[in-house]
């Protein structure tokens, strides 16, 4: 077989002249050639063909380039092959330490890097239950250097970088030993490896779970509303039921994300309020949203959720900015100082029918929110008569309308209102959210 500089055995014994490269560092000067292989494969293919045909190159080396060669290739079938030849002795590679080199671009070998790694690697994985995954590497800026320089220098087409290598061989080993899936869009856990500090950590990211939940009581808080003292101001809340699958599953905290939200006073019926449950650092991952549902509704009578799938950071904005357009089903018992007709039902329910309301923000939350004007839309309005001075009200409307204020007036800051429109003064004394969709 003849070489010639441009060749491939050729172009790598021109780098082995200078230097020494391990099995993986050297294959991967030639990752993208060739299926089904590993760089490792690619090196020892690389140093058996310079081994089997050294009588094809040998006689245009002179001495000091052989040792050269045989230091760097760090293989010793060839080695043992120049002895074979009489090219060198026994005696001339123990002195000139032949057999013993470190690699030029991951100073050492490869593979034990990559074992040392995952062994790290394996330790952590061993305390979390998640099913995907990815690797993040971070390398030795004089590393990456070198690598760049020799690729440079040589004009190597194929190369990869050793950052990829790494990423790409600790996941494979992961995938093989603990049967996980690598996902890069929405993995449980970032696996973060660091050969500068020589440490490997992992990023666990949060369980996100989409679902629905029904407030069966009154008095009862979405959040945990805990007062200037320290206390709760509600004995239940939506937030503190759902805490305590943090215990389940192993995670530092919770938050939740909701459709809107309904006053503390007000149930949530019907289908339930979509939510998304955001579970911090959860380490375990496999656990049944069937089970996990069943063991949080026994946590309080008065409040029922429904997990229906695992979802993705997105849907957390989707589902707050999907609140603003929903329409919201209510039932409203409303209450009058003054006696009540049906001529008053009759006007409610045409004067509110789609009809644009202008709402100035409520004067009981005044103190926590913006004091603007909002502009909402009830759909439909059906009234019922139960008694001289109290009705009985359905009401579809734009999500973000404040219904008591939609009912009361509060004091002129939304028109029209129930009280404006049939000039009585109005009292809503129980709401219930029957529906967001």
């Amino acid at each position: 077989m003849k070489l010639d500089e441009g060749e491939v055995l050729g172009k790598i014994l021109e780098v082995l002249k200078e230097y020494a490269l391990c099995d993986r560092c050297l294959g991967r000067l030639y990752a993208r050639k060739g299926m089904g292989l590993d760089n490792k494969l690619r090196g020892l293919a690389l140093k058996t063909l310079l081994t089997m045909y050294i009588k094809d190159f040998i006689h245009k080396l002179g001495y000091n380039e052989i040792l050269n060669i045989t230091k760097n290739i760090m293989f010793n079938p060839f080695i043992e092959t120049l002895i074979s030849m009489g090219i060198l002795s026994r005696d001339e590679t123990i002195v000139n330490n032949l057999s013993k080199n470190t690699c030029y671009i991951c100073g050492g070998d490869l593979d034990e890097i990559l074992d040392y790694y995952f062994t790290k690697v394996s330790e952590i994985l061993r305390n979390y239950e998640i099913r995907k995954f990815h690797v993040g590497v971070r390398i030795p800026i004089d590393m990456a250097k070198r690598e760049e320089e020799l690729i440079r220098k040589y004009k190597f087409e194929y190369a990869e970088s050793i950052k990829n290598e790494i990423k790409r061989e600790i996941g494979k080993r992961v995938v093989e030993t603990f049967n996980l899936e690598v996902d890069f869009e929405e993995p449980h856990a970032v696996i973060l490896i660091d050969l500068n500090k020589g440490v490997v950590d992992i990023e666990v990211k949060p369980l996100l779970i989409k679902g629905r939940y029904l407030k069966i009581g009154r008095g009862i808080s979405q959040s945990k509303w805990i007062t200037r003292l320290g206390k709760p101001r509600t004995d239940i809340s939506i937030a503190g039921t759902l805490e305590t699958l943090c215990n389940l599953v192993d995670a530092t905290e919770l938050k939740i994300h909701a459709a809107g939200r309904e006053d503390i006073d007000a149930r949530m019926l019907g289908t339930g309020r979509p939510l998304i449950i955001e579970l911090k650092q959860a380490r375990k991952r496999q656990i049944p949203l069937k089970y996990m549902e069943e063991y949080v509704n026994k946590q309080c009578e008065f409040v029922n959720v429904i997990l229906e799938s695992e979802t993705s950071k997105k849907d957390v904005s989707k589902v707050k900015m999907e609140a603003k357009y929903q329409k919201k089903a209510y039932r409203a018992l409303i209450v009058s100082q003054e006696p009540l007709s049906q001529r008053d039902i009759e006007l409610l329910e045409e004067k509110l029918r789609n009809t644009r309301i202008k709402q100035r923000t409520p004067l009981r939350v005044l103190h926590r929110r913006k004091d603007i004007v909002r502009v909402k839309t009830v759909y439909v309005v059906k009234c019922k008569l139960i008694a001289k001075n109290v009705i009985e009200s359905l009401i579809v409307c734009q999500g973000g309308l404040y219904v008591k204020e939609l009912i009361e007036g509060d004091n002129g800051r939304t028109k029209p209102s129930f009280s404006d429109i049939i000039g009585k003064n109005l009292k809503c004394v129980e709401l219930d959210v029957l529906a967001v969709y």
